[in-house]
């Protein structure tokens, strides 16, 4: 189904959490919403046919209920429900081609399987074909749109991204650039160049920043960050404190701009409290 927003949801509060904020972007894009459910490979394996049947029988009462519940907020035949065997990330990864988006529940780690979506969550991100969200099983409301941005063109599509649902959300944006850190130096974002004032250069790449801004949303209000102590993800988790929304820019598979996979499970995925936008591709795809 292209254009669809693909979210993953196997009955937990953070999985519902992801449902009901897919549905509000479904009803602002007028998309389809595909419900998906991933049973693990060892119970539907072919010496336990009776478990196999009863996981199966459990995710189709899930999602049917889960439907009944959305149904209200959207069109019945926007709502498809999905049941594949396989694990969580794989699955979800496969559907990300041709989607609109994949939305997941961000929750405290899985089980000693890493069935729980919380465990799936940065892999997810890394591999995914198309943007990905991050929706936490509870929000305090936040105000304030936050994105990163270094003047690549990943980062672009994610300010676009950010100052589009800013504008939505009749919100101020926040633009945030990190030349500080030595993960973040040796990484690209703040990358120390011999003769190059970093300040400098940073508040440059924040006036470029502000520019494209200007340009399709020449009233929407843009606070600038430049933080020259923390990397990349110590600086959007501060900056994100109290928002609405968090989006940061990805390479595409080949994971997200400028932070390791460490640096994004550990200071971003974790600590942040508001849904997050992982962003794919660069502006002209």
């Amino acid at each position: 189904m292209p254009g669809t927003i693909v979210v993953g949801f196997e009955g937990s509060p953070a999985s519902s959490a992801a449902v009901d904020w897919a549905v509000l972007r479904a009803q602002r894009l007028a998309c389809d919403v595909n419900l998906v459910w991933c049973s693990m490979p060892e119970t539907w394996g072919p010496g336990t046919p009776r478990l196999a049947r009863v996981a199966y029988e459990t995710a189709v009462r899930a999602l049917d209920a889960e439907r009944a519940r959305i149904s209200a907020s959207l069109p019945p035949t926007t709502i498809h429900a999905t049941v594949r065997q396989g694990e969580v990330a794989e699955v979800l990864d496969e559907l990300s081609v041709g989607a609109a988006m994949v939305v997941v529940g961000r929750d405290k780690p899985g089980g000693a399987h890493g069935e729980g979506f919380g465990a799936v969550v940065l892999p997810l991100v890394i591999r995914s074909a198309c943007t990905v969200a991050v929706i936490p099983r509870t929000t305090t409301p936040g105000t304030g749109v936050v994105v990163g941005f270094d003047g690549g063109p990943e980062s672009e599509r994610a300010l676009r991204v950010a100052a589009g649902a800013a504008a939505a959300l009749r919100q101020p944006l926040t633009v945030v650039h990190s030349t500080g850190g030595a993960r973040a130096a040796s990484r690209g974002m703040g990358k120390d160049r011999p003769g190059v004032d970093m300040s400098t250069e940073g508040d440059r790449i924040l006036v470029a920043a502000t520019t494209v801004v200007a340009a399709s949303h020449p009233h929407l209000v843009v606070d600038r960050v430049l933080d020259t102590r923390k990397t990349a993800a110590e600086a959007l988790a501060a900056a994100a404190e109290g928002a609405s929304l968090l989006v940061v820019g990805s390479r595409g598979r080949e994971g997200v701009k400028h932070m390791n996979p460490g640096a994004i499970g550990s200071l971003v995925l974790a600590r942040i409290d508001c849904p997050m936008v992982v962003t794919k591709g660069t502006v002209g795809d």
